[in-house]
């Protein structure tokens, strides 16, 4: 009992320092939200549509025809946080849903600490030192980036809480070998698979990476290869001329690229990169020999069972899931990207960018914007600066610690991942392969747009070293000087992590919505229109919209043409850019002549029909003169209005 209330104690103080970190949000808590808009609108939609599946019997909670109408699309690899949901079910009705978001934020900001907090008890060190540790993953800068942004990845970036959660269980269960911590590990996971389908990719990793480095199936030896001394030297020729190749692309200012133009433009771009690294690589090869050796001891049993254990007990515990995950990929009913090495020219992490502060940092965000590194990758942050310092002190002692060890290699692994499929530093592409671009090659992996959520699991091990490093600094200084030291760690924390007030939004659906929320059922045509189709085509949003209608989908209550999910089917692209409507509007609103569709009632009222549209609503205020002519010859009468919003009924559904 004793122990459970010492964790509820440091879980409020976790909480607390949640609270401060989001200052603005205790004053407004039941009223408005530090997310932003963007992606935060998938968590408003998902709450609101998990709560109409759960009172209409006939609708399905992992399938939605409220979005891509009429097709819609599957929401089991969204983030659908299907525990946020259920909270929100039954709590939103009492409190509002804004107190229901930043109650679940704050909460998981809690848990994220407490759980680095037990982590590190359990492995020995002290609770003063584990605590502060807790309190530098909790509010790490990459996070902090994330939530401050404005973009609406904050809310996506507070379940980081699933990361330590997860890596707490799972190595109770490699240090202790039983089943019921496996079932707890395994419990663990499937939070992760149901808050965020990017975490759950990086706890399954984790748990890859732990069984290479912790068991050693596989190890490399490097020899010296004695001859082939004149391959090296030519080799080595040749690296200078690639290297100078290489300095006069970038004198040229071939700086940045994201993977556009044609193909000859494309090789003609990446070529001096790509020969200066094949032929680094070819040196090596030519001065070491790579001898593998597999150790079968690895592959009994008693290595495999904590792995196996956690593995299979959440396969049976999500199978249901699992199967139509599964199966829906192999049907084309989800998004995946056309080519295996979709993006494989951008989304890198720049490294000077991940070093280097936020803007929104509290005390160094002046000095970040002075330095204008960032542009426009508030996402990324950096990693905290003086614990990674001590990181590299510490760095030294590392082969005579095992579990040191062992943390210092997630952090490298980790980090690696988090910079994408190529080096940048300073936004300049070096093209160097990176283990993200090949990881990307993998199923489900391919979904990955960049690196950026390994962010997250290396700042995990960077905690952990930190508090190895207050344990070292308090040994040096002895008992009496003891307590300084996490009091000064826990101020080099909160200097590296408090941030600017994040921006605050409340829930204002415009009026018109609401009262069309109150007509009788029927699916809309919103124009401007728009559908995000992302992975599945780069970039992903397709034409545009008035209002944030996935947002405010709890207010109008209609299907409606377009949508806002992560990963809708392939199959729904290709048939909503066949269509010629939507794709006759998205060229229209943007400017070019109407269609010979959008400008004939006859075969506008047959779409209608045909797709079973009741409404259609119109920004006047956003259409080219030539589109608002072309609506008005449509079939429809004036519903409502409001400034320049207008709601229309179909007037021939039949």
């Amino acid at each position: 009992m004793r122990k459970v209330l010492r964790n509820l104690f440091f879980f409020g103080a976790y909480a607390a320092a949640a609270l401060a970190f989001l200052h603005p949000t205790l004053r407004y808590f039941a009223t408005r939200m530090p997310y932003g808009c963007t992606d935060a609108t998938l968590f408003y939609n998902n709450i609101w549509y998990f709560g109409y599946a759960l009172d209409h019997p006939t609708a399905n909670i992992f399938w939605t025809e409220f979005q891509y109408w009429p097709h819609g699309g599957n929401l089991l690899l969204q983030d659908y946080a299907i525990p946020l949901d259920l909270l929100a079910y039954w709590l939103a009705p009492r409190i509002g849903l804004p107190a229901v978001l930043n109650l679940f934020t704050v909460g998981m900001m809690g848990l994220s600490g407490l759980f680095v907090y037990l982590l590190l008890t359990e492995a020995g060190y002290a609770a003063s030192g584990a605590f502060v540790s807790g309190v530098l993953f909790e509010l790490c800068p990459t996070f902090a980036a994330a939530l401050m942004a404005g973009t609406g990845r904050g809310f996506v970036a507070s379940f980081h809480a699933v990361v330590p959660i997860f890596a707490w269980a799972f190595f109770r269960a490699l240090n202790r070998r039983r089943l019921a911590d496996a079932v707890v590990a395994a419990l663990a996971l499937s939070l992760a698979w149901f808050l965020s389908f990017y975490f759950f990719l990086g706890c399954v990793l984790l748990a890859a990476f732990s069984f290479l480095w912790l068991e050693r199936p596989l190890t490399l030896e490097l020899r010296e290869r004695p001859s082939w001394s004149v391959a090296r030297r030519v080799c080595d020729a040749a690296l200078a001329f690639a290297l100078a190749w290489v300095a006069l692309s970038l004198w040229r200012g071939q700086t940045e690229f994201h993977g556009r133009g044609s193909s000859r433009e494309i090789v003609a771009y990446v070529l001096p990169y790509l020969t200066f690294w094949g032929l680094a690589a070819l040196r090596l090869w030519l001065s070491r020999r790579i001898l593998p050796r597999w150790r079968r001891e690895a592959w009994g049993w008693d290595s495999l069972k904590p792995y196996a254990a956690t593995l299979g007990v959440w396969s049976a515990l999500n199978w249901p899931m699992l199967a139509a995950v599964l199966w829906f990929m192999a049907t084309g009913g989800s998004g995946k990207p056309s080519s295996p090495a979709w993006r494989g020219g951008g989304n890198p992490t720049d490294l000077a960018v991940m070093l280097f502060p936020s803007e929104r940092s509290l005390f160094w965000g002046e000095l970040a914007g002075r330095f204008r590194l960032m542009r426009g990758e508030l996402l990324t942050g950096m990693f905290a600066l003086i614990p990674l310092i001590g990181a590299a002190v510490l760095w030294r002692s590392r082969p005579r610690n095992e579990r040191l060890s062992f943390w210092y290699a997630g952090l490298a692994f980790f980090f690696l991942l988090s910079l994408g499929p190529w080096l940048e530093v300073a936004h300049v592409h070096l093209y160097l392969p990176l283990p993200f671009w090949f990881l990307h090659m993998l199923p489900i992996f391919n979904n990955m747009s960049n690196g950026q959520t390994f962010n997250t699991f290396a700042t995990l091990f960077i905690a952990l070293i930190f508090a190895e490093v207050q344990k070292r600094l308090a040994e040096r200084f002895g008992p009496r000087r003891t307590a300084w030291v996490p009091a000064a760690a826990l101020l080099c924390v909160v200097a590296e992590c408090a941030v600017k007030p994040a921006r605050m939004d409340a829930l204002e659906p415009p009026p018109l919505l609401e009262r069309l929320g109150a007509l009788p059922e029927g699916a809309f045509l919103p124009v401007p229109v728009g559908a995000n189709f992302h992975i599945v085509v780069n970039p992903g949003p397709v034409g545009g919209g008035f209002a944030n209608l996935e947002m405010y989908q709890y207010a109008h209550r209609k299907p409606y043409v377009g949508g806002f999910l992560a990963r809708p089917a392939r199959r729904v692209y290709e048939l909503m850019m066949s269509d010629a409507v939507f794709k006759g509007l998205i060229e229209a609103q943007n400017g070019g002549p109407p269609s010979k569709v959008l400008e004939s009632r006859l075969l506008m009222a047959r779409y209608f029909r045909g797709f079973h549209i009741r409404y259609v609503v119109v920004e006047e205020s956003m259409l080219p003169p030539r589109l608002a002519a072309a609506i008005k010859r449509w079939p429809l009468r004036l519903l409502d209005s409001d400034k320049t919003l207008r709601l229309f009924e179909v007037v021939d559904r039949k």
